[in-house]
Parts: C-alpha cells; structure tokens; sequence
C-alpha cells in the first residue's frame, strides 16, 4: 500500500521550509545593511516584512493540520514526562535552522539599539518577522524519535 500523495500546499510549504535557513539569513542581513545605508524606514523594507510574515503563516498551517496534530506516542514517546524532557533539552532541531534563529534574534536586538529603538522601521519589522519564520520552520523540520525509527 503506498501512502497518500501529500497536497499542493504541503509540497510548497515543505520546499519553502527547505529553503528557509537561506532565505532567513539573506533577509536579515538586507535589514542590517538597510539600517546602515539609512533606508530602513522603506516601503520595500516593509513589504519583505510582510512577506516574512506571510511565510511564517504557511508553515503554522502545515503545522496544524499536518505534522502537529500526532499524539505523543505518534512521536515516540512512552510518557508526557519523555516527551517533555525532549521538548526542554531542544533536542531533533537542525542545526542551520537553530543558527539562522540566533542570528535574526541578535539582528533585531542589534537593530533595535542601532535603530534608536524605532520598532516600526521596516528593518527591525523584517528581522523580526524573519525570525518568527524561522522558528516556525525548526518546528516543521523538527526530528521526533519515531521520525528516527522509521530510516
């Protein structure tokens, strides 16, 4: 028996979420330089915002209504106390999504200093919305022990 063809927008958004860590990086790395060069306040700035956030939309959805609504056993867990345990030690996280989360949550640290604290820069809304995506993303891509079991 084969198993279900997953649909249109799950393909997308686990492609997208292939592709975030990158995608993340380049986008944080625009707002530090937007800030630099004075254009942080662009409407570009704050329509890459929104994209980021849009993007943050699409894999809390493939969140919720495909990886995220399996049991704890589905998981591989024998216990609450297990799966908790796993949960807390930030273990099954890849690496370079873990990386990229650090980096866009240092940026918007950064920027809101170097910014002078205006939170509505399209800068600092994009730094944020990148790291939103991003930590939407490391719970897609996360690695459960019976994700393991089946390799």
């Amino acid at each position: 028996m084969t198993s279900p063809r997953p649909s249109a927008f799950a393909r997308t958004a686990d492609w997208l979420g292939s592709k975030i860590a990158v995608l993340c990086t380049v986008s944080v790395s625009v707002a530090l330089v937007s800030v630099a060069l004075g254009i942080s306040h662009s409407v570009a700035m704050y329509v890459a915002a929104a994209l980021m956030f849009l993007i943050a939309q699409v894999f809390i959805l493939r969140w919720m209504f495909g990886r995220g609504m399996r049991s704890i056993a589905d998981l591989g867990f024998g216990s609450n106390r297990q799966a908790l345990k796993y949960g807390l030690s930030m273990k099954g996280f890849d690496r370079s999504l873990m990386v990229a989360a650090v980096y866009s949550f240092g940026a918007t640290l950064f920027i809101g200093f170097l910014d002078f604290a205006q939170t509505v820069s399209g800068a600092m809304l994009l730094s944020f919305a990148s790291f939103g995506a991003v930590t939407q993303a490391m719970r897609l891509n996360r690695f459960w022990p019976a994700d393991t079991a089946k390799q």
